[in-house]
């Protein structure tokens, strides 16, 4: 992936946790339904952070490999 496409995945990122931070959820004033995901927050946090953590190995990854070509001694068994 190039390092544009990581950029713009980031900032769909940043707006995904924007837009579920300022969503109104009813449970944090109505405690009885405390355990009811009515407004799906829960599946979009989750999401959120699924899409975050595959973004992350994804740029780790590619930094190792980059690191990999520029210094081969690491690859030397001894």
């Amino acid at each position: 992936m190039r390092e544009g496409g990581s950029v713009d995945e980031a900032r769909e990122l940043v707006k995904g946790v924007e837009k579920t931070i300022q969503t109104f959820d009813l449970l944090d004033f109505v405690w009885v339904l405390r355990g009811v995901d009515v407004h799906g927050i829960k599946g979009r946090i989750d999401d959120v952070y699924r899409r975050f953590d595959e973004l992350s190995e994804r740029i780790i990854r590619r930094e190792e490999e980059e690191e990999m070509r520029w210094c081969p001694i690491d690859r030397i068994i001894v």
